[in-house]
């Protein structure tokens, strides 16, 4: 086989793989930046790093706090509060480290390749290497989050939920703050990117946005189905069977919230998911409900499956039906609702 072959067949190869813009934008700024960041040395890269880690973490651990007394002060919804939250909160944070550790990174001033052994060169192109990688991916992390969670335009979202890098981030960035929630013993189970109510709590929360125009996402529905006996099959559970009665409970739920502006698994006339069920003449022994919000399935599920109410639901071994209903709400992500039956 010719070279001329060879580099056909990688390039189809190459083709094959569904990348987005998002995947070439960070490929391209990965470079760049990896070399930025191993040109003004080793010590200055460190500082990076701590830096962007530092931010990433104070952003995620404050943000709701700050978020509360935005909205108490300004007319803004609880979205843009996060986003706005999250940014703060991580440019003070990474501004004040940066600025702290200017002793150490002057010592990069003092750094030079040409004068040093070929051991430590290596040294200290690999730790560059390292440290600029990671300080990128923290970088990355937190721009993901704030595309994700501000009220950008539904065709950025779908860059970012769409694209390899995209997903990847966003279900990391996700991971991160229920395992920090997890350790600090916070019991909420939102995130920056992600809502939901355990299936037994009654709260009605209100819905601070407005929306004119909003799709039933039958794609979404498809996935999340696929997904949710994906998991069953794991624990060598059966896979469920789809009702379109369940379906149609289901996705009338998710219109009510958006149309009556509120998020809870009983509306704001006391109506349950099971008053829901037999107007809609559903039979049943036993049933259950999950909701959620999110801006991508792959989210929804991720923070459905952490939670042990949901978890338990969706692995529940009495139940033989389910119905998924899923409305997009252009920029202000998705609307999940999951009822299940024996």
């Amino acid at each position: 086989m010719s070279l001329f072959e060879v580099i056909n067949q990688i390039l189809g190869l190459i083709q094959k793989i569904p990348l987005k813009l998002f995947d070439f934008l960070i490929f391209v700024n990965f470079l760049v930046f990896v070399f930025e960041e191993i040109s003004s040395g080793l010590y200055s890269s460190f500082t990076f790093l701590f830096s962007s880690a530092c931010a990433f973490f104070a952003g995620l651990i404050f943000y709701s706090g700050f978020a509360a007394v935005l909205v108490s002060i300004f007319p803004v919804g609880k979205n843009v509060a996060d986003s706005a939250s999250f940014l703060i909160i991580g440019i003070l944070v990474f501004a004040v480290n940066y600025f702290l550790l200017r002793p150490i990174r002057r010592k990069s001033l003092d750094e030079s390749f040409g004068n040093v052994d070929f051991d430590v060169k290596v040294i200290k192109l690999v730790g560059g290497v390292f440290f600029s990688s990671m300080s990128f991916f923290f970088l990355l992390l937190f721009i993901t989050l704030i595309l994700l969670t501000f009220p950008t335009s539904k065709s950025i979202k779908d860059q970012v939920t769409g694209s390899i890098s995209g997903k990847f981030l966003s279900l990391r960035a996700q991971t991160i703050e229920l395992n920090m929630k997890k350790i600090l013993s916070t019991s909420s189970l939102d995130t920056m990117n992600f809502a939901t109510l355990e299936p037994t709590n009654e709260e009605l929360i209100k819905l601070d946005f407005t929306v004119d125009d909003y799709t039933v996402d039958k794609d979404s529905e498809d996935q999340m189905f696929e997904k949710i006996n994906d998991e069953r099959k794991r624990e060598g559970l059966p896979i469920l069977s789809r009702s379109s009665l369940l379906t149609d409970v289901a996705r009338d739920k998710a219109e009510d919230m958006i149309i009556r502006k509120y998020f809870g698994h009983n509306d704001p006339s006391g109506y349950t998911p099971f008053d829901r069920m037999e107007s809609a003449n559903v039979v049943y022994g036993i049933a259950a409900e999950n909701l959620a919000m999110s801006p991508d399935v792959a989210i929804a599920m991720n923070g459905l499956m952490e939670s042990v109410g949901h978890r338990k639901n969706i692995l529940s071994k009495s139940f033989y039906k389910v119905g998924i209903g899923v409305i997009d709400v252009e920029e202000y992500g998705k609307v999940f609702v999951q009822e299940f039956t024996d």
